[in-house]
């Protein structure tokens, strides 16, 4: 269906709809100013309106309309039958205004919902770990196995108690440094307590990187540099 036949479509349902208003047979009778104003009395009532609406407010809702569905400033000045498109320009400025509200409107209510979904979600996480103690424990072994440098495969495979081999550069947060790693065995263990720590060839992963950076016991708060 083509706009013409919608348009043709609408308009007919529209002329049934006030059909039993019309006092003549054609559908708005003689026009004039105040011909169309008592028509639009009685349709104001009919529908149930309260507000004042005038002929005015007619062309001003429709030059706003039609702008904001994209018809050409010009096509709505000659229609309005301005003689200077400055005047038309009004409606335009309305019109860009209210768009710029409707997106500031919708933004605030994008971000409430989203600040909502957070909280949600932090209700659901909190409740989560007081129900099953390890789901955090894994939460923050995951983290902490992606910020040493494996990849999300062998992080995966990690956290299933699986062996991992190893190759590349592991980096440590606590000295800001990144150690080689060649060829080596990662494994997660997990104590009596159910901790879970991470292994670097059966070494505490905090224990090899201080092996790897030549540190002794008084040099372990010392940082330094990444190679």
């Amino acid at each position: 269906m083509n706009l013409q036949t919608q348009y043709d479509l609408d308009t007919a349902k529209i002329i049934e709809r006030y059909k039993h208003l019309q006092e003549e047979k054609i559908v708005f009778g003689r026009l004039n100013y105040w011909s169309i104003c008592k028509k639009l009395k009685k349709v104001i009532a009919a529908c149930g309106i309260e507000k004042q609406i005038s002929l005015h407010c007619g062309r001003h809702s429709w030059a706003t309309l039609a702008l904001s569905k994209g018809i050409p400033i010009e096509s709505v000045s000659r229609v309005l039958g301005h003689t200077n498109i400055v005047t038309t320009q009004i409606y335009a400025r309305i019109t860009s205004q209210k768009l710029k509200d409707n997106h500031a409107k919708g933004m605030n209510r994008a971000n409430e919902q989203h600040q909502q979904e957070i909280i949600n979600l932090k209700r659901i996480l909190d409740k989560a770990y007081q129900w099953f103690p390890s789901f955090k424990r894994f939460l923050n072994m995951e983290r902490e196995c992606l910020q040493y440098g494996f990849n999300e495969e062998q992080t995966d495979k990690l956290l299933h108690g699986q062996n991992v081999n190893y190759s590349g550069l592991l980096h440590s947060n606590e000295y800001r440094r990144n150690a080689l790693a060649d060829n080596v065995t990662a494994q997660v263990i997990r104590d009596e307590k159910r901790n879970l720590f991470l292994h670097i060839n059966e070494t505490p992963i905090a224990q090899w990187f201080k092996e790897q950076f030549g540190l002794s016991q008084s040099q372990t708060r010392k940082k330094g540099f990444g190679i």
